[in-house]
């Protein structure tokens, strides 16, 4: 991943055509129906959110959304395009993100990810330290 492919944080870009990106990219990197990108959606239009595209090439190949509260920013919906991973995406958005966090007074930044993932190893390369295991039940409806 080179610099100058850029990511955009896109706190001021309003336009529903990177919103769909976002959710796009999101959705197919975690093998999501494309309907749960509509539970994303109103997170990503927060004035609040921080939304990170990442171009290669002048396509999009991941997104990241930062947000703060209470003095901790949270990294959430970080995502990379099959054909884009392992390429330092997800690497460059995460180093932007804390970043951004640091900047914007956060003490901490904090993420979830699935213990054992390829996630959890990049995560852990930044610095990021497991502090507790919880569990997550998901019941599909049919």
């Amino acid at each position: 991943f080179q610099a100058e492919d850029g990511i955009r944080d896109s706190v001021a870009s309003r336009g529903l055509g990177d919103v769909y990106k976002r959710q796009d990219i999101m959705c197919h990197s975690f093998r999501l129906p494309r309907s749960m990108g509509e539970v994303g959606r109103s997170v990503l239009n927060d004035n609040k959110t921080h939304r990170y595209l990442a171009r290669k090439q002048g396509v999009p190949a991941g997104t990241l959304a930062l947000y703060s509260q209470f003095g901790m920013g949270c990294i959430d919906f970080v995502g990379t395009l099959p054909e884009h991973r392992q390429q330092g995406v997800a690497s460059a958005l995460v180093t932007q993100a804390v970043l951004d966090s640091q900047s914007m007074g956060n003490q901490w930044t904090l993420l979830e990810t699935t213990s054992g993932s390829e996630a959890e190893r990049l995560y852990q390369q930044h610095g990021f330290r497991t502090v507790y295991h919880r569990k997550r039940y998901t019941r599909p409806f049919t």
